[in-house]
């Protein structure tokens, strides 16, 4: 008994045979029926369908080849990172908060800081924020306080908690 891949060559050949045949069967009464100078480029159209037909399956098949295989290192590397679905996302968007403060001097001014400010106001011992040192740079890229400062600041909005 021949095997599955035995049979599956099998059905191919023999589903290229059939539509072969198919496109004769509608060729042959065409070409008899048109002028004799027009029959060969007749039948160069009808080996060109029968050609494009093998083709595009063999793309097809190629393509099926190619994408069953595992990622390259290289492609792997170009996939978007998921974070742990196991981190909630408010906890997420609060550690960005603290990576852009950091990074950031304006980040730190517009946002994180006035942010603070209001968390300090809400509690109920309101602790006495003040504000931390910023590293002295200019220009666009100032940096925000130090994480030190920001460990700090954290708590003391514990402590009053």
């Amino acid at each position: 008994m021949p095997s599955p891949a035995d049979r599956g060559w099998a059905r191919l050949l023999g589903g290229y045979a059939a539509f072969t045949g198919i496109v004769i069967l509608v060729t042959v009464p065409v070409a008899i029926a048109v002028d004799p100078g027009k029959r060969p480029v007749l039948i160069r159209v009808a080996a060109a369908i029968v050609l494009a037909v093998m083709l595009i399956d063999l793309v097809r098949a190629a393509r099926a080849l190619v994408q069953a295989q595992p990622p390259s290192p290289f492609e792997a590397a170009l996939q978007p990172v998921k974070p742990a679905t196991g981190i909630d996302r408010r906890f997420q968007a609060l550690r960005d908060e603290i990576r852009f403060g950091v990074t950031s001097a304006n980040y730190w001014d517009r946002v994180l800081w006035p942010r603070l400010c209001e968390l300090a106001n809400r509690l109920p011992g309101r602790p006495r924020l003040s504000p931390p040192v910023h590293v002295p740079r200019r220009g666009l890229f100032r940096r925000g306080p130090r994480l030190s400062a920001l460990r700090a600041i954290i708590g003391k909005l514990e402590e009053g908690a």
